[in-house]
């Protein structure tokens, strides 16, 4: 179970231990944001109080930010559920 789940306007937040992008992942403007170049693109997610690593797919064009622990990202843009 995933604890520390927050939703707000369609916008998804994640407590994260720690995380790592695919190649699939290019770096935006945004020093902490990053866009999905291809259809698929995975992040390996260790949620807080979590000792399991979880894979997130992504949509084509999806931007996530990654900044202070916390990853955050639009609930439409997420392919799995986690």
């Amino acid at each position: 179970m995933i604890q520390k789940q927050l939703y707000f306007n369609n916008n998804m937040r994640q407590l994260i231990k720690s995380c790592k992008l695919g190649r699939d992942w290019k770096k935006n403007r945004n020093f902490h944001s990053y866009k999905a170049v291809q259809e698929d693109a995975k992040i390996l997610v260790q949620p807080m109080h979590d000792s399991e690593t979880r894979e997130l797919s992504f949509k084509k064009n999806s931007n996530v930010l990654i900044q202070d622990g916390l990853l955050r990202f639009h609930s439409k843009d997420i392919k799995n559920n986690f």
